[in-house]
């Protein structure tokens, strides 16, 4: 089998459209980005990590609070305070507090954030993780977190795994990037332990190469080890209903759901 690790790819390999496409039963948009500098592979890697300082961290931590009062400048959430305030309220409500806690996929450390003044011990992954020598942070990259023998009370993934496999990052091509993601997620929670997920929901769709939605297809894909416990039917009847009620290709919206182990 033929490996596609020079991400990103312009055009879709045609051996690999099937997989990516689930038979071709899911539609294709056209949305490219290069982004692979912010990876391991790209040419300016050292250059173009993130730098978390201890400066840079306080004020995050300073600002965006699990208080459902969200003080920060709207940009210090990418997606915007509202969804931080959600974010809060899920954590609250599912008591993460006092845990030990990853976050995978991350550019801003606004769910880190919330979760330091929620007291819990805190793993950021990434695959070009940020340069940080704060205590207050464990940061680790993917092929760490996968080899470790660490299981966490919690897994906080928000806006990562849609784009696990597409290259846009410079990771390597993989139709099944996104299962593989959920399915390492999964191993490494603590039976009883818990997974808040965001990614975008609507009518099945991969926009190339920026991102997947999932509908009902895809969803069951990624999905397949949680729905093992009964006690995540009702985040997938939810994530479902939201799916169906997207009227047009390509629209989503980025609920937050969470599942148990």
């Amino acid at each position: 089998m033929t490996r596609y690790d020079k991400s990103p790819y312009r055009e879709m390999p045609a051996d690999l459209i099937d997989g990516f496409t689930v038979n071709n039963t899911i539609p294709v948009l056209n949305e490219w980005y290069d982004e692979s500098r912010y990876t391991p592979v790209g040419i300016d890697f050292e250059k173009d990590r993130p730098k978390w300082t201890t400066e840079f961290l306080n004020k995050y931590f300073s600002l965006i609070k699990p208080n459902f009062s969200i003080v920060a400048p709207e940009n210090f959430c990418p997606y915007g305070n509202d969804v931080a305030e959600e974010m809060s309220g899920v954590l609250v409500s599912n008591n993460i507090t006092n845990r030990e806690v990853a976050v995978v996929g991350t550019l801003r450390p606004w769910i880190e954030s919330l979760l330091f003044n929620l007291g819990n011990k805190i793993t950021v992954v990434e695959y070009n993780p940020p340069i940080c020598s704060d205590q207050r942070l464990s940061i680790i990259n993917y092929c760490e977190f996968i080899n470790q023998d660490v299981l966490y009370d919690c897994i906080v993934s928000y806006s990562s795994v849609e784009h696990s496999g597409l290259g846009r990052y410079g990771d390597e091509l993989n139709p099944l990037g996104d299962v593989i993601a959920m399915n390492h997620m999964y191993e490494k929670i603590k039976t009883g332990g818990k997974l808040i997920w965001g990614a975008p929901v609507g009518i099945d769709c991969l926009v190339w190469n920026a991102h997947r939605i999932y509908g009902e297809k895809r969803l069951d894909m990624i999905f397949e080890n949680f729905m093992k416990s009964e006690v995540n039917q009702e985040s997938m009847k939810r994530l479902k209903k939201i799916s169906l009620s997207i009227q047009n290709i390509g629209n989503f919206v980025q609920p937050i759901s969470v599942f148990e182990k």
